[in-house]
């Protein structure tokens, strides 16, 4: 008999039903024998990563003192992540069981899923069996079944555990020393400032955590604001003349060499003065038709950019919803780093193109001129491919009404993809006009027509694709020109001045963000730190950059606001106090590591080598964060973040009490005095009252009228009643009040007006 573990509970559903009979027990199943297995299989799961390291036993949890560092624990132990202790137990049970003859990895595979199996299997038993993987990119019948078949022998996939394994000791070093470090002397950078309202308590508690991956992404974010801060939009105007040859007429906007646009309005009303009716020669005229490929299959980068461009979907909802079409068996393996697929993976096309052929969303588009097995290097790429291949479509939904909206949008996204990949390329004529005027001043003039629609007539409303070629054609100008040659002769018979105010950088979304951290090797000077980052995808991977960003948003650095990303006065703080020299806040000390972890992964370079590397690095940026704290002048940020706790703080307040006269605020459960500490005012409204919830607003009325509006939906026993809330001061307490009539006549009445109303 043998163990398959999996990494969540619905692979193991998903594993077992590829097979013909199977039991369910508490937190495993059973699959009974049969060709895939002889002596039948437990298939247990995990929820993610199980265990997580005993800083007790280890020896790191201790007071936090300058002093103390730098931690550098001797041996790494690990310990069950609460909560999930019973799923621990499961897998020891049947690690041990007898019965059991091989481990096979069912996690994902890549390199945490190693790292998840291994850690595992090696805390719940000391036996030595054969291990294998499941090395799979689909959860479909078939593909399990396939896997199975030919499992790969472990020690082939062993290396990616030791660099996830050296990767996650790395980080921790980072992560425990820097991060005190930095909030140590912070917090004693507060303490020795009396503050304006003398309230410092909050800020002296206040931790910063650092990161090899969040510190430089936050540093992104930071970048970016201090560029439209830092931006003063300054006037620019342009010039378009409006010219009659052999009575036709066109525009063409002014240019010279590199330049379109002046920054003197006195001088581009003296040209544009000068050269109404000025005799004009056509100098140059250009025709080419250019083709536009469909896009390429989306990687995870590029699916969550383009859901956040169109649904303003966060990144990590994104991903939800692509693992659950993953489990579905509808989409293959969200996780993918490139766009390409094998040629393994044509004939899964074509038999889910004719399917799609058969629904009402997508038949109009099929059949499609370009067969599967035809399809480009652009698409079938095997060179390209490393643990997963692009995100295409597996199936098509039984009942497409059993999806969720998210799961509609990121599934017809995909879906979408695939089909234009077997259309042809789109074609347009191109035509540019150059015209001279008064023999020194030339204009521009661009046109386009559309020669065949091809794959865009998929896409007509939206921007499908953030590749160079078609934001090219998206930016010409729509326009049909006249026929004209070289060297016709006519006039100008208008200018037209138009004025803009140059802008700041956009804000980032969560969108631009992932593609920036995927990308940020252009923003490095050096051209070998560009190319280690092209090469690693720089910071982060397309399985962790949702949860860095999440990360940020947690630690109180970063806020989503209207799908913009924008900075809190923590983390500005944090970045004006490290400065722009701290490698841990640049991509290239992730540039550097994810190149030695891949070379662990290959097995060039030994996992033990980079941890003792990453302890001497971790010596360094200490001594680096010391002297940089010596200089620190932190009087402005401290005002500011004071100032938004106080902002905070008044939100809270809902109103004065009843009682006593002091602010009231929601406390756990129920709505409490402030004053209650000081004085030992007992005024509180518990929040939820006979099963209905009363909410801020509700507390609000009631403290400031006496009563609340009517509250619908309270629980007596079986009945159920509406009621207006009072709270009668002299006996302490809270009262029911039965619905004024008047109030509901009033109501109604109003009803009908806003009814008649809208029907006219």
């Amino acid at each position: 008999m043998y163990l398959c573990l999996a990494e969540k509970p619905d692979v193991a559903k998903k594993i077992v039903a590829a097979f013909p009979k199977y039991k369910k027990h508490d937190l495993y199943y059973e699959i009974m024998p049969c060709n895939e297995f002889p002596n039948g299989a437990y298939v247990a799961y995990c929820m993610g990563h199980l265990l997580t390291f005993d800083e007790e036993k280890m020896g790191t949890n201790t007071p936090w003192s300058l002093s103390g560092l730098p931690i550098m624990p001797k041996n790494y132990i690990y310990k069950p992540i609460k909560g999930r202790e019973k799923h621990v137990r499961t897998i020891k049970k049947l690690a041990n069981d007898p019965k059991v003859t091989m481990f096979i990895n069912c996690c994902d595979s890549a390199r945490e899923g190693m790292k998840i199996f291994t850690e595992i299997i090696k805390y719940v038993t000391n036996r030595n069996l054969p291990t294998k993987c499941l090395w799979i990119s689909s959860l479909t019948p078939a593909s399990i079944k396939k896997g199975m078949q030919e499992l790969v022998p472990y020690k082939t996939k062993e290396n990616l555990y030791h660099s996830a394994y050296a990767r996650a000791i790395a980080d921790f070093l980072v992560g425990i020393n820097l991060s005190r470090s930095v909030s140590l002397r912070m917090q004693s950078e507060f303490a020795s400032r009396n503050s304006e309202n003398g309230d410092l308590s909050g800020l002296k508690r206040e931790v910063f955590s650092i990161g090899r991956c969040q510190s430089p992404t936050l540093r992104l974010v930071y970048d970016r604001i201090k560029q439209i801060e830092a931006h003063i939009p300054e006037p620019f105007w342009t010039l378009s003349g409006t010219f009659e040859v052999d009575g036709k007429e066109y525009t063409g906007r002014w240019f010279k060499e590199d330049k379109n646009r002046f920054d003197s309005e006195e001088e581009i009303e003296e040209l544009s003065i000068r050269l109404v009716e000025e005799p004009a020669v056509i100098k140059e005229v250009k025709k080419e038709r250019k083709a536009f490929k469909p896009p390429q299959f989306f990687d995870l980068t590029r699916l969550q950019s383009t859901a956040n461009k169109l649904f303003k979907m966060d990144p990590k909802e994104t991903l939800r919803h692509a693992e659950n079409l993953y489990l579905a068996g509808l989409l293959s393996y969200p996780r993918a780093d490139n766009p390409y697929i094998t040629a393994a993976e044509a004939p899964i096309l074509s038999s889910v193109l004719e399917k799609l052929k058969y629904t009402e969303s997508y038949s109009i588009y099929l059949p499609a001129p370009i067969r599967s097995t035809d399809l480009s290097s652009r698409y079938i790429n095997e060179k390209k491919v490393s643990d997963h291949h692009g995100i295409i479509v597996l199936d098509v939904p039984k009942d497409f009404s059993k999806l969720n909206p998210g799961e509609k949008a990121i599934y017809d996204l995909v879906v979408k993809r695939v089909i234009a990949a077997h259309h042809e390329d789109a074609l347009y004529d191109f035509t540019s006009i150059i015209t001279v005027e008064d023999e020194t001043e030339t204009f521009l003039t661009k046109g386009k027509q559309e020669v065949s629609l091809g794959w865009k007539m998929l896409y007509q409303k939206e921007q499908v694709s953030d590749e160079k070629d078609d934001q090219e054609e998206e930016n010409e100008e729509v326009a049909h020109l006249p026929d004209v040659k070289e060297g016709d002769k006519g006039t100008i018979v208008d200018t037209e001045i138009n004025k803009g105010m140059t802008k700041a950088p956009p804000y980032l979304t969560p969108g631009t963000l992932v593609e920036l951290m995927e990308n940020c090797g252009s923003l490095m000077e050096e051209k070998e730190m560009q190319k280690i980052l092209k090469k690693t995808s720089g910071i982060g991977t397309v399985a962790t950059r949702d949860g860095i960003i999440h990360t940020l948003y947690d630690r109180g650095y970063l806020v989503n606001k209207n799908n913009k990303v924008l900075l809190l006065e923590k983390g500005r703080m944090l970045m004006d106090a490290l400065g722009d020299k701290m490698i841990v806040c640049s991509p290239e000390l992730t540039a550097k590591w994810e190149n030695v972890l891949e070379a662990i992964s290959d097995g060039r370079i030994d996992y033990k080598q980079f941890i003792g590397k990453a302890e001497k690095l971790v010596v360094k940026l200490l001594n680096d964060i010391e002297q940089i704290s010596k200089s620190w002048n932190l009087d402005s940020s401290i005002k500011k973040i004071e100032e938004a706790k106080r902002k905070e703080e008044e939100k809270k307040l809902l109103g004065s009490c009843l009682k006593c006269g002091s602010q009231v605020v929601l406390k756990k459960g129920f709505y409490g005095c402030t004053a209650y500490s000081m004085t030992g005012c007992d005024f509180q409204i518990k929040e939820k009252i006979l099963g209905k919830k009363i909410s801020s607003a509700q507390v609000k009325k009631l403290l400031k009228d006496g009563k609340t509006n009517t509250i619908k939906g309270f629980k007596k026993g079986e009945d159920l009643f509406d009621a207006v809330l009072s709270y009668n001061v002299a006996a302490n307490k809270l009262e029911f009040k039965k619905p004024e009539i008047k109030e509901k006549v009033e109501k109604k009445e109003r009803t009908i007006q806003i009814s008649i109303f809208n029907q006219q």
